[in-house]
This record gives C-alpha cells, structure tokens and sequence, in this order.
C-alpha cells in the first residue's frame, strides 16, 4: 500500500476506533480497575480526533487545486471515497502539495495508522485474533456496519490494552500531532512569503553571483565575490605587488648566508607567512618542509575549540559574521555546477594549517573528485542544501558540530534528512536568548525552508528562490560583516 493509499485508511479507521471506545465505555461492567481507565480512554479519542482533523483539513487544501468537485473532496473526506486515494490523479496531487515534507508527514501517517492496528487487534469483538493482519483495517472499514452514517457495534466489545500501553499510544500520537502542526506551519509561511521590490543591494547580489565559470579544478577556495557588486571604479590601477623593506632585507641576508626559505602569499597578494621567522638566530634556523601540507576540516576546528586548555581561541563575532556570509555566498555561486555534488557540510569545508595550529580561516576551500566526463551527475537538491547550510551556520554560531550537539542531549542521529532536521529543530528552539536576532531568523529560514519560489518545490533554477535567498540570508550577513573581511 502507497503512503497515500494509507491517508484513505486511516481517514476511514479514526471514526470507526472512536465510536468502538465509545461504545466500550457505555457498555462496560463498572469495576474500580477499569473506571480508572476512563480518562486514558477520553485523551486517547481526544487525540484520535485532533489527528483526523489535521488530515481532512490538509487533503482538503490540496485536492481545492484539482478538478474534484468540493462534494467529491468532502465525500473523500467522510470515508464514503475511500477507493479513490489509490487514483494516481489524487495521488500526484497530494505529493506535489506535500513537496520535500512528504516522507515525514506519511511517516506520521503510518504511526497512527499502526496505533489504530493495535487498538483494533487488542478490541475483543470487533473482529478475532486469528483473522486479524496489516491489511484488514481497510477491509474492517468497508465491513462493518453504519446507522446513520456512524459505525454501529452489535456486539459487547473488551478493550484488552494495558494502562501503559495505553500511555504509550497517546504519547506517539501527540508527538505525531506536534509533527504534523510543524509541518503545517511549515507550509503556511512558505505560502505566506513574499518577494520585496528587489533593492539595489539585491540586485546587485543577484547579478553578480547568478553565473560561475562551467570548469573547476580539484581545490577551490571559498570567496564572496563582493567586489563584484562595488559599483565604484578605481582613477588609477591598483598595485599589483608591494614589498615590505624588512622582507627585503631577510632575502638579502638568506641569500648571502644561503639559507632555504619558504614563503606564503594569500590569493589577494597579502603577505600571510614566513617560514623560518625573522630573527636574530636566523642563520642558526632550517625551512620547515611540512609548512602547509596539512588541511583541517570545519568540523575538527570546532572539535580543537571546544577543549579545555586548547591553544585554539574560538571564534569572535565578527569571524563568525565572515565565515558565514563566505560559506552562504559561495553555496549561491555553485550550486549549479559539479562541486555541489552533496550539500556543504563542516566537513567537507576545509582550512590550511600548519604544526602551530594556524588555520587560515578567512581562506575556506573545498575539494571534489570529478567523475570521469561521461558521466552526467546532477547536483544536489535546493531543500538539503539549504538545510545543511542553516546547520553550518548553527554550528558556526555555537562553534560546535551538529553531531557533538545531538550527543548531548542524548539523541541518536544518522545522515538522513528527517534526522537532521529534527535536531536541528531542537538546536535551534534552544538558541532563542543566546543568538543574535537577526541570525536567528536567517538560520531558521534556511532550516524551515521558508523562502519565495514560483513553485511547490524549492529549485536552483528558479530566480525567484535565489533571490529570496539573497533577500533574507545573504543580506543581512553581508551588512553585519565587517567591511574589511567580506
């Protein structure tokens, strides 16, 4: 059975469990044990309701861009359509309302849906043990009888479930119902969300990081490409190369006593290293060969922070405004070509580093292996990286990784979407006094997804999502970076 096939299943099981535990609590004996189950019984149909009202309400929204009929959507909704969600038609159009956030809201589907199982299986009278299987709920449905348009039992029905079983099932409804609200919530603001008349600032972004070259080589330096949007052009060409006359004068003392030197320029001509140090016992020092041939990723960076007595300072705010405006930026420029294989994560973001423990964190570079040119991959989807990039950034807000996070708050995680997402949920419900407002509400646009497009799913190709990104993430990182480090 599809996951939409299961929404009809469960729409038709919610009125039949609910009038079975009606049913139950008028005809039981009155025995002390089981008086005490009376308001376990009432939470447990009061959740039961909320359920079956998030799902008619969200089909609902999503059949109105059909062709049905409002009789023939609320016909679905009242169990007499319960055939029609296995149409392909009603299917796609539930997909498509859903978008990303499919698997999570069938996931929640499927939960109530093995709940309304176990209370159906542990009903006596309803239908016996041995004739009971994962695939009579829905045959249950059409079977039993109706009064009215309500489910009518003829028989006494026991109600066989524990008091702690029954916890438990009310629990997993109400997180599934707090799934499902988030959901809602979710789609409300993207719905809601709307493109600003495009400010000089905007366009200026849009335009200068809306193309990249279509080639790349194996290591490729992160950059902002702000000076792209300086509309100002200098009288005079600027200076190529300049040379400090200390400099000069430690080349002239290595070359008449014959030393080896090694030197290091950043990309920007900016004289960043100097390998020996200049000194009075220069003569009596040696080049040091593993000057810059190790690399460390983001990820360990924070690691190397976070220790007590670490000789590595943590990040001022102002590096962090600098390193995440870079990051969001180059995300912008290379989505589009085959170094956005898979989402940018803090480990696939890696820094220059030397024995001392220098990292060279205004220069952030990646690395890819291309596949051989017959090959054809496609870059990674819109949703995941801009998730990714909201963890990046609450990683780089707390200097601290994701995964560190989740184990300490004692929560289990693997590499997939749903669970990413979660804990970065709670991550970011927790950062609200401790953020700085404005980064709050960019982080939690690019957690939620919450961004104008022309369309139900979130695309790289559409200009009107790229520019919402640059409206409500770059922009205010670009103004609250200083000056000097965009």
């Amino acid at each position: 059975m599809s996951g939409v096939e299961v929404v009809g299943v469960v729409l038709g099981a919610i009125p039949l469990v609910i009038s079975a535990l009606d049913y139950y609590k008028v005809t039981k004996q009155s025995f002390r044990s089981i008086r005490n189950k009376d308001i376990l019984l009432d939470q447990l149909i009061e959740s039961l309701k909320e359920q079956r009202f998030f799902f008619q309400t969200d089909i609902c929204l999503a059949l109105k861009k059909t062709n049905l009929e409002v009789k023939q959507i609320m016909a679905m909704i009242n169990d007499s359509g319960l055939s029609r969600f296995d149409n392909p038609e009603i299917a796609e159009a539930l997909q498509e309302y859903l978008g990303e956030g499919a698997t999570l809201y069938i996931n929640a589907i499927t939960r109530c849906e093995a709940i309304l199982g176990d209370i159906v299986a542990n009903t006596s009278g309803l239908i016996s043990s041995s004739q009971w299987s994962q695939g009579t709920l829905s045959k249950l449905i059409q079977d039993q009888p109706r009064k009215n348009g309500k489910f009518e039992s003829t028989k006494r029905l026991k109600f066989g479930v524990r008091i702690e079983e029954l916890k438990q099932q009310i629990r997993s409804l109400e997180e599934s119902t707090r799934s499902l609200s988030r959901l809602r919530d979710v789609s409300a603001k993207r719905q809601q969300i709307t493109s600003k008349a495009m400010s000089k600032t905007v366009t200026r972004f849009t335009t200068a990081l809306s193309t990249v070259q279509s080639y790349a080589q194996a290591l490729l330096f992160l950059q902002t490409r702000s000076s792209a949007m300086d509309t100002k052009k200098p009288k005079k060409p600027p200076i190529r190369f300049t040379m400090s006359f200390y400099l000069c004068q430690f080349v002239q003392r290595a070359h008449e006593n014959g030393m080896s030197v090694q030197l290091y320029l950043s990309r920007s001509g900016k004289f960043s290293y100097l390998n020996p140090p200049f000194g009075p016992d220069l003569s009596d020092r040696k080049a040091n060969d593993e000057a810059f041939n190790g690399t460390i990723t983001l990820k360990e960076v924070f690691s190397l922070m976070q220790k007590q007595g670490s000789a590595v300072s943590k990040l001022e705010v102002y590096e962090k405004m600098a390193l995440a405006f870079n990051i969001t930026s180059s995300i912008l420029q290379l989505h589009s070509t085959p170094w956005l294989q898979a989402p940018l994560t803090s480990s696939s973001i890696r820094f220059v580093s030397d024995s001392s423990m220098f990292f060279h964190l205004a220069q952030p570079f990646i690395v890819s292996t291309f596949p051989d040119q017959g090959l054809i991959t496609s870059p990674c989807t819109a949703k995941a990286s801009m998730l990714e990039l909201g963890i990046i950034l609450l990683e780089i807000w707390h200097v601290k990784s994701l995964e560190q996070y989740a184990l300490e708050i004692g929560r289990k995680m693997d590499n997939t979407y749903g669970a990413r997402y979660e804990i970065a949920k709670v991550w970011l419900d927790s950062s609200d006094d401790i953020m700085l407002p404005f980064f709050l509400e960019l982080v939690t646009r690019c957690v939620e997804c919450t961004f104008a497009t022309t369309s139900a799913a979130l695309k790289w190709v559409d200009p009107m999502f790229r520019k919402s990104v640059c409206e409500y993430v770059l922009r205010p990182l670009w103004e609250n970076c200083p000056r000097s480090l965009r």
